[in-house]
């Protein structure tokens, strides 16, 4: 009897280990797409979080400062005043290169840090090293509309009241440029694909746009974008 158990025991054959593995690696290419959607999904989540605690910390900034949102760091008027995203004083150009050699200040200095004091929300979690040298990327993925002081020509910004609650201030901007701020026509950052791109309001609230709606938006003077509040047509 144990002689006819022991003939009956058998392993699988080469073509059905085959087979099972063919399997597998059909399962396998069908999920990690979904996987990877997932974690764009999520990384595009937590990008919007940063965007909204930034644009809560201009809020915040504008109550212990006479109503005036932070400098957006337009190089044009900087003079001495310390940006939303970096010390002009300190020099963009220090900070850049010891940020890049040891992390450090990062964007520390700038006037909003005080209100978020952690240098993670300033990067999107898709926006990935190594970043472009020279250029503000190293520092933040984000840009503050240069509308906050009418496109340089304020050297003061702007108070928070003079924005509708529907004015974007802040976006995710694309990494090729030298200060801290953008005109909205320079377009957004490609880190979420084609897709589109996370932007926050000057009520503290955050939005997902499509390429096809940022567009739309620039094509709108005045609108949400062009929002400078000294002209008539926000540009």
């Amino acid at each position: 009897m144990n002689a006819q158990l022991k003939d009956d025991r058998r392993g699988f054959t080469l073509i059905e280990l085959l087979v099972v593995i063919a399997i597998i690696a059909i399962l396998a290419a069908m999920l990690l797409p979904a996987l990877s959607s997932a974690r764009e999904r999520a990384r595009r989540i937590s990008c919007g979080n940063n965007l909204r605690q930034l644009a809560t910390a201009a809020n915040m900034y504008s109550v212990d400062f006479g109503g005036h949102l932070p400098h957006p760091n337009w190089r044009s008027v900087d003079g001495s005043w310390k940006g939303w995203l970096y010390d002009n004083v300190v020099g963009l150009n220090n900070i850049l290169g010891t940020t890049a050699r040891s992390g450090e200040p990062g964007p520390a200095t700038g006037s909003l840090y005080p209100f978020v004091q952690t240098k993670g929300i300033y990067h999107c979690p898709s926006h990935k090293k190594p970043y472009r040298r020279g250029t503000t990327a190293t520092l933040t993925s984000y840009m503050m509309n240069g509308a906050v002081c009418g496109y340089g020509r304020s050297a003061i910004p702007f108070k928070i009241d003079k924005f509708s609650a529907e004015a974007v201030i802040l976006w995710e901007s694309n990494d090729t440029f030298n200060d801290g701020s953008s005109y909205p026509e320079e377009g957004i950052a490609p880190y979420h694909g084609t897709e589109g791109a996370n932007v926050g309001f000057a009520d503290g609230h955050m939005e997902w746009l499509t390429g096809t709606q940022w567009n739309a938006e620039v094509s709108d003077h005045p609108g949400r974008l062009w929002c400078a509040p000294d002209t008539p047509n926000g540009v």
